[in-house]
């Protein structure tokens, strides 16, 4: 609707909007201590693979959020019945 009404083409809606603390959440007890975990060092005790750490902080991440999504979708379902 937003590139409709606007007559633009590089914008969206972000109809949900951004869930701040649930990005804290996510960050905090997900993704950095992954990244922590998955960190290499050497000698000298420096990192020797930040990249690949990240990414795979990264990956955890996305599935995590994918997880909390399906979680949200059946509860969702049944929520009218617990209210």
């Amino acid at each position: 609707y937003v590139a409709r009404d606007t007559g633009r083409e590089d914008v969206c809606a972000q109809p949900f909007g951004i869930n701040t603390p649930g990005a804290f959440a996510f960050i905090t007890s997900i993704i950095l201590p992954v990244f922590y975990q998955k960190l290499e060092y050497d000698a000298d005790h420096n990192p020797t693979n930040t990249k690949e750490a990240a990414e795979f902080a990264w990956k955890v991440g996305v599935a995590a959020n994918f997880v909390q999504g399906v979680v949200e979708i059946l509860f969702a379902a049944i929520g009218p019945q617990i209210q």
